[in-house]
């Protein structure tokens, strides 16, 4: 769907999208193509997808409640995109696969910086995760220097970035964020 469209016709076609199928914004969604997915909250241009990588975050609201999700889309002549791109999903994965020893925030921190590291990933400029709820952004806040604890039936948005890197076509970003679940033996993805 989005062959030769700019980041702002993309947008609108998102937004008519939900309009459509009489669904809700939950914030207005983030469109990057290309060098401007190296920016976290890109502003829609003019830029025109083509064969560029593309970021695409958004969310739906449904009875009041809020999801958060964040995916790329990297054509197969991207080979550093999309390899950048399965690290920080496996990394989202690793958290998942861990989660049952998170008991805070802090702790989740700390593992993602060091499969950060481990994969030689710069550190992300924004927090690895937030709460989700009536509001996009809730408690508990991943980047608070004071662990959060985590407790059952919390929802969470969990989303490992990389950012500034080199690729075929220039610099670029890529994400993978999804809405988790707290349960008692671990985060499940919702």
């Amino acid at each position: 769907e989005l062959g030769g469209k700019s980041e702002r016709q993309a947008y609108f076609w998102l937004l008519e999208f939900f309009s459509r199928n009489h669904a809700n914004i939950a914030f207005e969604p983030i469109v990057a193509f290309g060098i401007h997915t190296t920016f976290p909250h890109s502003v829609p241009t003019d830029t025109r997808k083509g064969r560029l990588p593309a970021l695409i975050d958004l969310g739906a609201r449904w009875r009041n409640y809020c999801s958060d999700l964040t995916e790329c889309y990297i054509p197969g002549n991207c080979k550093p995109e999309l390899a950048a791109y399965e690290e920080v999903k496996n990394i989202f994965y690793d958290i998942i696969d861990n989660s049952p020893d998170f008991r805070n925030t802090k702790d989740v921190n700390e593992f993602a910086k060091s499969c950060f590291r481990k994969r030689k990933l710069p550190e992300l400029p924004h927090s690895l995760g937030h709460g989700v709820g009536l509001q996009v952004h809730e408690y508990p806040n991943f980047r608070r220097i004071k662990p959060m604890r985590l407790l059952p039936g919390m929802v969470l948005a969990i989303e490992p970035a990389a950012y500034g890197l080199d690729g075929g076509n220039g610099k670029f970003g890529v994400r993978y964020e999804r809405t988790v679940l707290v349960g008692k033996k671990g985060f499940r993805e919702l």
